[in-house]
């Protein structure tokens, strides 16, 4: 097992650059670091891996079989503490790619989460919503609690006044401990 401590983890965001972009030099230009910064650094990745991760074909890098097991992980990696740190300087809706788990269990939840869906995707086309909308799980508050579940929006009967029209009222609550609220 490679300890981490050993190795520079600014390599990775190399390797991501060079698998992509297919040259040293264009990864280089990308991350705005020198060829030859960007061509010792794939050197000392190669030499972690005990592996070439890139041989010269005939448009320029391609990866070897190592390189091709190693990118979606890294990517991924990469994706998720780029989010991660993107978010710790503020949530931006806008650029936001999280990923929200909501539950509606109502019979109307179908249409609530059409729209919903829609308003968010006009301010925010980068975030997920997924709707559990069958009924109220049994483990709601639990999951709230965990995480697993970010919302959960449900109906609260009122009285109607056939004279008016009727008064819908809709509640979000999280408790302040929850681990995607942050005040």
């Amino acid at each position: 097992m490679l300890n981490l401590r050993s190795l520079d983890l600014n390599l990775l965001t190399v390797f991501e650059a060079i698998y992509e972009l297919e040259t040293v030099s264009n990864a280089a230009d990308h991350l705005a670091l020198s060829q030859s910064a960007t061509s010792h650094a794939l050197s000392r990745l190669r030499k972690a891996c005990g592996d070439d991760l890139f041989v010269r074909g005939h448009k320029g890098l391609s990866p070897t079989p190592t390189a091709k097991a190693m990118y979606p992980v890294i990517k991924q990696a990469l994706e998720a503490l780029r989010t991660s740190l993107a978010e710790a300087m503020g949530f931006d809706p806008a650029t936001s790619r999280r990923h929200f788990r909501l539950s509606i269990p109502h019979a109307t939840a179908p249409f609530l989460a059409l729209g919903l869906r829609k308003t968010v995707a006009a301010v925010a086309p980068g975030i997920v919503l997924t709707f559990d909308t069958a009924s109220r799980p049994v483990n709601l508050e639990e999951s709230l609690r965990d995480g697993i579940m970010d919302v959960a929006i449900d109906w609260f009967a009122v009285e109607l006044d056939l004279n008016k029209k009727p008064d819908e009222r809709m509640t979000l609550v999280t408790t302040r401990s929850h681990p995607r609220v942050r005040t």
